[in-house]
């Protein structure tokens, strides 16, 4: 049961007695010093010592012999905490930014026993105390204001006041008379409203209708060689432009007030045309207002890079424990390492934060679904059934590729990684390319390696490899084929990448083992077929070698190192092509037939068949012109106006806390 506060003496005397009787740990005291002073508490010591999921925080209403101090809690860590310089590196930042809840010292404990201790200010006993001492102050100024004697002769004397003709009141004035307060007060608090409301849309109307680039134009000859003036594009509300409700002008239905007005809610074609107007109007609003502020933002940073306006040479960015900036450095720190090892995580986690961005903004799916005939954005979202809100989904949708085109296709939400936001806090720039095919968006990352002008000469390089690799060679078409059986069930269950690993393993240890050994050993002579492979590779591959790793025995593993272009001597890893399935028609059995092409560096290997694909396809001019106009450069052009390139490029603020390292 909660103890009364007339006890607090006799608790803490019999705390003291405690420590000094069995010399127990002082955090076990202070504990039970802060269990014992707070009300509502249990003296229980067992339950005071079981484990908690949440950590015992200080109440907020606690009654204190005097303000708190942290010095005891600081003791307390250095104390029992191991390796808390780790944790607090610098502990006097840590103290200095602690705000220490302001005080005030009155009776608490009830009207029976009431003690004089010191409560938050804040909470409900201290606005308690705070309050009566002003009102004790306000009637001692007016006892002695009617009390003073000099007052009263200094008092002039009225004349005789003429008879007071109360009007009668007229019938609207003596129903809201009938009112109470609180109705009184909300119908003025809305009318208060409404007229605000009407400000901030004659505001923005008026904005919209000069066409304003102002700071546009300054941002032109901006600098930085003095400081910035301010903002002061400044409506009514103090905020930026609202969406379409903030200029629906139109008629409301019945029971609805105008907060609740929604685009379903428009069910005449008047209505849905005041809704229509009231989007485009918002729309340009949004995109003025956007503009504008960008380049205020990038003349700040110009004039902040000279000293001005603050500055930022030789200054860091504060940091405030326990706000999630304080991490930034060392959330940036996980992510680069995770995008090291393991990439894919980290794309799936940030595809998912995008994903539920793009499902709650209209023009971004429109301009999503515009190159696919018949698809509307609509379609690009669901419902979820547990809260109601919306989800982006990937929709099969007729395909706009040349070699697909108006076939029902698998699409996929196409985006970049912009890399990290500013040099400080902890936040990604994710960049909306494009809902385009599942297959071409999964083979992107090697069609976009080989069409980049920096790797010419590495796609001239494939473009004569493919035609004349070594299967494909009238002298190695029959040393470097390959048949072996296959499980019909099992291989169809395995995954690409498995049955790739298969198929490279079956070369290692039947087609390439003998030439392996005779790289690595010189003891080694070779006869048939293997003869002929070796001499084949060493003439295709200058000052071939072969390293045998710790497992070639077992599994014929190791590295070929060859030269390369003008890149010298590097690691080269095996290139092959599956070339069929097929039924052994005297024996009815599966085999898979796989051939040797040659040696590829790893990068240039892994996005080979992204850019085969898109070669054997023709869809080189359609690749480059998709490449070249992405939606986060372009920005997309709608009915009622114009959705800026800026609203292509999102946020993500990763939070490796949550991730299982």
């Amino acid at each position: 049961l909660p103890l009364p506060h007339s006890c607090l003496p006799l608790q803490l005397d019999a705390a003291r007695q405690l420590r000094l009787a069995d010399r127990t740990p002082l955090w076990r005291i202070m504990l039970l010093r802060r269990i014992l002073l707070t009300k509502g508490s249990s003296c229980s010591i067992l339950r005071a010592s079981a484990a908690r999921r949440h950590p015992l925080q200080r109440s907020l209403i606690t009654a204190m012999e005097a303000p708190p101090t942290l010095l005891d809690d600081l003791a307390n860590l250095m104390r029992n905490v191991p390796n808390y310089q780790k944790k607090i590196p610098d502990v006097d930042a840590y103290v200095a930014s602690i705000d220490i809840p302001e005080t005030v010292e009155g009776p608490v404990g009830g009207c029976e026993q009431p003690e004089t201790r010191f409560v938050r200010r804040a909470s409900p006993e201290g606005q308690a105390i705070v309050a009566a001492q002003l009102k004790r102050e306000r009637e001692t100024e007016l006892r002695a204001m009617e009390t003073d004697p000099a007052l009263e002769a200094a008092a002039p004397v009225q004349p005789e006041a003429a008879p007071v003709v109360v009007p009668t009141p007229a019938p609207a004035i003596a129903a809201d008379a009938t009112l109470s307060q609180h109705q009184r007060a909300a119908t003025a608090s809305g009318l208060a409203r409404q007229e605000l409301a009407r400000l901030e849309r004659a505001f923005w109307k008026a904005l919209v209708g000069t066409d304003l680039t102002r700071w546009q134009d300054m941002e032109n000859d901006w600098d930085g060689s003095k400081a910035c003036p301010p903002f002061d594009i400044v409506s009514p509300k103090s905020g930026q432009p609202g969406r379409a409700l903030t200029f629906y002008e139109g008629d409301i239905p019945d029971g609805l007030s105008l907060e609740d007005m929604r685009k379903k809610h428009c069910t005449t074609d008047k209505m849905k045309a005041d809704w229509a107007v009231a989007a485009a109007f918002s729309l340009l609003a949004r995109n003025l207002y956007k503009a504008e502020h960008e380049a205020y933002d990038n003349m700040l940073q110009l004039s902040k890079a000279n000293g001005f306006n603050g500055g930022t040479r030789g200054r860091e960015e504060r940091v405030r424990y326990g706000d999630d900036a304080a991490y930034s450095s060392l959330i940036r720190e996980l992510v680069e390492k995770q995008l090291l090892q393991d990439k894919k995580t980290y794309y799936g986690n940030s595809k998912e934060s995008l994903k539920y961005q793009i499902a709650k903004c209209d023009d971004i799916l429109d301009a999503l679904a515009a190159p696919f005939e018949d698809l509307d954005g609509s379609a690009l979202v669901k419902i979820k059934t547990f809260d109601g809100r919306r989800q982006f989904v990937s929709p099969v949708a007729p395909s706009d590729l040349p070699c697909f085109k108006g076939q029902p296709r698998k699409t996929n939400i196409d985006h970049v990684d912009g890399g990290w936001k500013g040099a400080v806090l902890a936040v990604r720039k994710l960049l909306i390319r494009r809902l385009c095919d599942e297959a071409l968006n999964k083979r992107f990352p090697g069609i976009e390696f080989y069409l980049d002008s920096k790797n010419a000469a590495v796609r001239a390089y494939i473009d004569a490899y493919i035609p004349s690799a070594l299967c494909h060679d009238p002298r190695g078409r029959t040393v470097f084929r390959l048949k072996f059986e296959v499980d019909p069930i099992t291989w169809h269950r395995m995954s690409r990448t498995e049955q790739q690993g298969l198929e490279v393993d079956r070369i290692r240890r039947v087609l390439l083992k003998g030439a392996m050994q005779a790289l690595s050993d010189d003891e080694v002579e070779l006869e048939g077929p293997d003869a002929v492979r070796l001499a084949l590779l060493q003439e295709r591959y200058p000052g071939l070698t072969f390293k045998r790793a710790a497992s070639f025995v077992k599994h014929a593993c190791g590295r070929f190192s060859a030269k390369f272009l003008d890149r010298g001597v590097i690691e080269m890893v095996i290139d092959h092509i599956g070339l069929a399935t097929v039924q052994g028609k005297d024996d009815g059995k599966w085999y898979r037939e796989v051939g040797f092409r040659g040696l590829l560096p790893e990068v240039e290997n892994r996005y080979a068949s992204g850019y085969e694909w898109m070669k054997i396809l023709g869809l080189e001019e359609y690749c480059r012109d998709y490449l070249a106009n992405p939606l986060y450069k372009t920005g997309y052009k709608t009915d009622h106006g114009e959705v800026v390139a800026a609203a292509f490029e999102k946020e993500y603020g990763p939070n490796p806390f949550k991730w299982n390292l």
